[in-house]
């Protein structure tokens, strides 16, 4: 590679730094979660669904025409509640506390306006599970046990949607998303039980760093560059 091809590399990447608009922030907030259960037997079972928490940070980066793509880390936590009838009549309940890491990559669409604005996102989302356990509710008392219901990976897609607000030199943003399962984590050996994830979520993401914050200004008497 020739001097004059780094030199002219090297005025891209500063011109794609310099113009292209990202930030980098945080976000957190609450979540409704529960599993679609189907068992494909004579027993009879239900599922409630049970609030958690969500924590994570994101890197967003703008494209053009108000469009952007946004990588996403989280730890998630969350779970749902089991319920199992029997023909004897008996019931068990079962609550299921889960935690997950998960990575999700949300393409973005919202008004380039500068003030309250609406957006609308979607995307994939892909959880690791990293912890779970098992409380089971008999008539005659309560057992607790780490729990294998789950399987450790899930494939999920996001969609949802908010309002960005400007405040100072950075950006607050109200978000409510839907995340449905795509594939079966059931970990039981038997073939006959569906389980999907189906988990509704709100909460605040908060610019920590972004190009406009960043950006010095010069000002004189007249007029700020």
């Amino acid at each position: 590679m020739t001097y004059r091809s780094i030199f002219i590399f090297v005025l891209l990447l500063q011109s794609i730094c310099t113009f292209s608009q990202s930030s980098i922030g945080f976000q957190f907030g609450y979540n409704n979660s529960d599993y679609r259960y189907i068992m494909n037997y004579s027993d009879l079972q239900a599922t409630n669904a049970l609030n958690g928490f969500n924590l994570g940070i994101y890197y967003q980066k703008v494209l053009g025409q108000g469009l952007s793509i946004s990588p996403e880390l989280h730890y998630t936590h969350r779970g749902f509640v089991l319920n199992r009838g029997f023909e004897s009549g008996s019931q068990i309940l079962t609550k299921i506390n889960l935690a997950f890491v998960e990575t999700a990559a949300i393409v973005k669409w919202g008004s380039t306006a500068q003030n309250l604005t609406p957006f609308f996102e979607l995307g994939p989302k892909l959880s690791y599970r990293v912890q779970g356990s098992s409380t089971h509710f008999y008539e005659t008392g309560t057992e607790s046990f780490e729990s294998g219901m789950i399987a450790p990976m899930e494939l999920a897609f996001i969609i949802g949607g908010g309002f960005s607000l400007p405040v100072a030199t950075t950006k607050l943003h109200l978000f409510l998303r839907y995340s449905m399962g795509l594939n079966n984590v059931s970990n039981s050996s038997t073939a006959d039980i569906t389980m999907r994830s189906q988990v509704f979520s709100f909460g605040t993401a908060v610019d920590l760093w972004n190009t406009r914050s960043s950006k010095k200004k010069y000002c004189t008497k007249s007029s700020c560059l």
